[in-house]
């Protein structure tokens, strides 16, 4: 393991700003690594003493640590000499996965997963946080070990980061805080408005089709889609045969099936025509529905052309009282009953036997696609929302390396 001084200026475009300085992070605080207590002394556990590790500071929202999964007493921390950090030490995850970060706002102790960074009077805790966030990608470039990832002391205490005067950290970290704080409401507001119109899409089907407890209107009636139409077996045709592929016919699988209507844009390999025609996959003309029965159960779509389907489809081919559109969207109602029922003990899958006898609904032909029409025109409105969220959300995700990346070139 290598302990040179790394030197990461060459991330910087331009020059650090008048009155700024590179310094070693040992340079300006103290570098401390953490302990775990002996699991099976009681006494150790279960204490009022903050115990952070890795998994904590990946699971908590925000900058501030205040609690902990587990907490030690003193006697457990005195025993395994492992250090209680003061208020405003900076903790690290040193170990895979490296690079989650919070700043101490109680004192805590770490497990070795960590390491914290005690800061001395030329820096500021805040402004210490978030210039180890501009750099997380570089830290996590330092990290080596053969049975586990891990940065060491040594690498930390080397490691160069541009320092400004202290008034000028102090406002740089006020700011910050300030911008990421209203980023991650906005992130947390957009991902429920995301959530929202998710469940609008199944509040739309449950309110269209009737439960299995419940009376059908007039005119409607159970059947097993099995006797509306028949299923194929999917398949994959020999990859060592060069005649089978790279051809111009799409070939789906359930990774594949990520929209109501599949085409050629959405698969990632083609077949030939003898691959098509080989009898290892399913030939899939336009119509057949494409129900995903085995590692993503709970995706269907409408082929719009001829493709191959691999195993992990059973391809319906609808019978002359039956809509595909309508019986689309009916699989999808029920998706969550579908993945409760998958076995396997190596691949969980639906059963040829099970999806014969998937009871539906079925109303007569014309409102069938009544009904179909209507539910395509609501979803494909909850669709667009659900993309401009989606982009948004994309949009908020960029805008803390972006507003980082100007606070260390002296742009705020």
């Amino acid at each position: 393991m290598t302990t040179e001084p790394i030197d990461f200026k060459s991330d910087f475009k331009r020059p650090l700003p008048d009155g700024w300085r590179w310094v070693r992070l040992g340079e300006v605080c103290r570098v401390v690594g953490g302990s775990t207590p002996r699991t099976d002394n009681p006494s150790y556990w279960d204490g009022g003493i903050v115990w952070i590790t890795p998994t904590d500071l990946g699971k908590f929202d925000g900058i501030h640590i205040t609690t902990s999964i587990r907490k030690i007493t003193r006697t457990g921390y005195e025993s395994c000499g492992t250090e209680l950090l003061p208020t405003g030490s900076v903790v690290l995850s040193s170990r895979a996965p490296i690079g989650h970060l919070g700043i101490a706002d109680v004192p805590l102790c770490t497990n070795q997963g960590c390491k914290s960074f005690i800061p001395g009077e030329k820096i500021e805790s805040n402004f210490l946080f978030w210039v180890l966030k501009k750099f997380v990608t570089q830290l996590q470039a330092l990290g080596s070990g053969a049975t586990f990832t891990e940065i060491s002391k040594s690498n930390l205490q080397s490691f160069l980061i541009p320092l400004p005067p202290l008034s000028e950290q102090k406002r740089i970290a006020a700011i910050l805080n300030e911008q990421m704080e209203t980023v991650r409401k906005a992130r947390k507001a957009t991902q429920a408005q995301l959530e929202a119109a998710k469940s609008l899409s199944a509040s739309y089907l449950r309110q269209v089709f009737p439960r299995l407890d419940e009376e059908l209107p007039e005119g409607w009636r159970w059947v097993r889609l099995g006797e509306e139409g028949h299923f194929n077996s999917g398949g994959t045709p020999s990859k060592e045969n060069p005649k089978f592929w790279n051809g111009a016919i799409p070939f789906v699988t359930g990774a594949d099936i990520t929209e109501l209507y599949i085409s050629a844009q959405h698969a990632r390999a083609f077949l030939t025509e003898d691959g098509l025609l080989s009898g290892k996959t399913a030939v899939c003309v336009p119509g057949t529905v494409l129900l995903v029965t085995r590692t993503r159960v709970g995706r269907v779509g409408i082929a719009i052309e001829e493709m191959g389907a691999s195993q992990d489809l059973s391809p319906f081919v609808c019978g002359p009282n039956i809509n595909p559109d309508f019986v689309v969207r009916y699989i999808l109602s029920i998706s969550d009953y579908l993945i409760e029922n998958c076995r396997g003990a190596t691949i969980q899958g639906l059963t040829r036997d099970f999806i014969h006898s998937i009871e539906i609904p079925l109303p007569p032909l014309s409102e069938q696609k009544g009904i179909a029409a209507i539910l395509n025109e609501q979803m494909e409105k909850v669709g667009k929302v659900r993309r401009a969220l989606e982009a948004q959300l994309e949009h908020i995700n960029t805008l803390p390396a972006s507003l980082l990346r100007r606070a260390f070139e002296g742009g705020l």
